[in-house]
């Protein structure tokens, strides 16, 4: 609670928040059943770090998303940098995250952001309609496809920190 953040300060509260909101992510990455997200309104900062953990994304038309931190002195430590860097490529993504712009459903669709725009009415139904299109393929095949790109997901995330170290590696 509140209370608890002030006596512990503004650094310990934010490496709680970015430790807990990693593992928090993390657990969804080795969920064996895909996590669809539907994002209907405003994923700024940690919504749209919690959006992009997620295997498949349908936006309503109306929906913004945006990594706004360095507006208030920030920066998205969750891993929206790391995450958002990996689905729209460096350019896109070092563009929203210096500038803290929102981006629209239709362009967020365009950078790869999402996977789907539907009218706000309807996307929830839509995304239901996804789940039982996934649901209705081999479960065997389904678990072992997501497996792959999780261990893919693990080894980029490998390489990227050998790449960050120091000489003392």
């Amino acid at each position: 609670d509140s209370a608890a953040w002030a006596q512990e300060g503004a650094a310990a509260v934010g490496r709680h928040w970015v430790r807990d909101g990693h593992t928090a992510f993390d657990a969804w990455a080795r969920l064996r059943q895909p996590v669809i997200a539907v994002l209907d309104g405003h994923a700024l900062g940690g919504g749209l770090e919690t959006a992009l953990s997620c295997d498949v994304l349908i936006a309503a038309d109306t929906a913004t998303v945006a990594l706004p931190e360095v507006k208030v002195g920030f920066f998205a430590a969750a891993g929206g940098v790391q995450k958002l860097s990996r689905h729209i490529g460096r350019k896109a993504a070092m563009e929203m995250i210096l500038s803290g712009r929102k981006v629209g459903a239709a362009e967020a669709k365009e950078l790869g952001i999402v996977n789907e725009v539907v009218p706000a009415a309807e996307c929830f139904d839509r995304a239901m309609d996804k789940a039982r299109e996934i649901a209705g393929n081999s479960p065997s095949s389904v678990k072992a496809s997501m497996r792959v790109l999780a261990q893919l997901d693990e080894l980029e995330q490998t390489l990227d920190g050998l790449l960050l170290s120091g000489p003392e590696l």
